[in-house]
């Protein structure tokens, strides 16, 4: 197994209710966690070191735990067997959740393991945000209605298509096995549940062909497997009331810290699904003169540019240090994007209070961050950014510990070491990715409710060494 994926030994729980990842469940011996957790836990560390990427290289993807829902169940399966926290697991076609018409061959991978205590749970470790992606469940409450085991048959043809998609993107398709490539596609076809991605190579492998009665094989094909016009509305009409569904239930919750987690999920699952039909919901983020889905900036991705986060606190603003703390970090790092947040203020997609889903003191802490906040990303060691925040906190805030000081709402606020500390600066990647996205949480790929990943600390380049 990669080496970016922590053994047994190198799992350490997070006993320290201060943490901003107490509330991901690993607060004991991993051995001591019940299965369902034990599971859970190997889940969130392939979904945040895998490198997302919708087309991956299938000769290269596992080694390289770069990939998407399909590599990431392949790594996951082998991790958990490695791990010893299994019976038994196979990956399987999903299809078919209570918003999908009976139409739809939206089939996806996942991974139905058998723990030892002869449960047998359902997870989708995918790398994107989706409905019920990295959550683990008894497979007595299904999820999806159609489950399909795959043969291995279909793990060659899923190959074939793998290679057809990437070779086709990187401008390295081999036109000598095109005739083999469609007979492969086409033969696919032949299970329901490779319908789609035999339709997705097809699409590319008619661009390499000028056989006409091909062509005209390939464009019937298309227009028997893809959906007509008044499934498409149906499609609609469903996604929006299952939405409409959400919002609901959304609301009924959101303003407090109660089940903050299923918040999340809740507004994640609304944005996430409804780019689906509007594309405009989509957010994007400025990294290295390339704007990147929001959704994809995971803990893998910040390491492997060797970013963290600096969190300039509304305390800063109120004593008037921001510009201080802000330039004397860019002036020593590279960085590559920031951005303001009133992280009291409910964001503009959902509605929910950012700072509920940034730390488990948030409740307490909004008060203290009803102003303006802003966020740097730059490249820098988490160990030379603490100790510049260090610094800072003890020359700024060291002769206002503990003394009470008028705050914006003309009220007294207690300057306190873990509440109004002016700053604060990422941990490790996992924490940046989160700190990052702190102001979209309905973005949020790594939340803090997942286990960080204790090997994601910092990979350090050259200058480094």
């Amino acid at each position: 197994m990669n080496n970016l994926l922590p053994n047994k030994e190198e799992l350490i729980p997070i006993i320290k209710p201060l943490n901003t990842f107490y509330e991901c469940g690993f607060n004991t011996n991993f051995d001591n966690l019940k299965e369902e957790k034990k599971i859970s836990i190997l889940c969130d560390l392939v979904k945040e070191t895998i490198y997302p990427n919708p087309i991956p290289n299938p000769k290269t993807e596992i080694e390289e735990l770069n990939g998407n829902g399909f590599t990431a169940c392949d790594i996951l399966d082998s991790y958990i067997k490695e791990m010893d926290c299994c019976k038994n697991s196979k990956i399987v076609l999903a299809n078919g959740r209570t918003f999908d018409i009976e139409e739809s061959l939206n089939y996806h991978p996942i991974l139905l393991i058998q723990g030892k205590d002869n449960i047998t749970y359902q997870v989708n470790p995918s790398p994107f945000i989706g409905y019920k992606t990295g959550t683990v469940e008894p497979l007595i409450n299904p999820i999806y209605y159609e489950y399909v085991k795959i043969n291995d048959k279909m793990r060659k043809y899923i190959q074939t298509i793998k290679e057809i998609i990437y070779t086709d993107k990187k401008n390295e398709f081999n036109k000598k096995k095109i005739n083999e490539y469609i007979d492969i596609c086409i033969t696919a076809m032949d299970y329901k549940s490779l319908k789609i991605y035999s339709l997705e190579a097809l699409k590319i492998l008619i661009k390499y062909t000028d056989n006409i009665i091909i062509k005209d094989k390939i464009k019937e094909l298309t227009k028997n497997i893809e959906l007509n016009e008044k499934e498409i509305e149906k499609q609609i009409i469903l996604l929006e009331k299952q939405i409409s569904i959400w919002k609901e239930e959304l609301n009924d919750l959101k303003g407090t810290d109660k089940e903050a987690k299923h918040q999340l999920e809740l507004s994640q699952w609304i944005i996430q699904e409804g780019k689906r039909i509007h594309q405009e919901l989509e957010r994007e983020r400025e990294i290295n003169g390339e704007n990147i889905k929001l959704s994809m900036i995971n803990p893998r991705i910040l390491y492997e540019l060797g970013y963290n986060t600096i969190f300039i606190k509304t305390s800063a603003f109120f004593l008037g240090y921001q510009d201080i703390i802000r330039n004397s970090f860019i002036e020593k790092y590279p960085y590559t994007g920031e951005y303001s947040i009133n992280l009291a203020e409910p964001t503009e997609q959902t509605g929910i209070k950012p700072m509920l889903f940034s730390h488990p003191l948030g409740e307490n802490c909004i008060r203290s961050l009803t102003g303006e906040s802003r966020i740097l990303l730059l490249k820098a060691n988490p160990e030379s950014i603490n100790k510049q925040k260090k610094q800072f906190r003890n020359k700024i805030c060291g002769p206002l510990w503990g003394k009470e000081l008028i705050w914006y709402d003309g009220k007294p606020i207690l300057w306190d070491p873990m509440i109004t500390n002016i700053v604060h600066g990422s941990d490790h990647a996992p924490e940046a990715a989160l700190h990052y996205l702190i102001g979209n949480p309905e973005h949020q790929n790594m939340t803090r409710f997942m286990y960080p990943n204790p090997k994601l600390i910092y990979k350090k380049n050259k200058k480094d060494q």
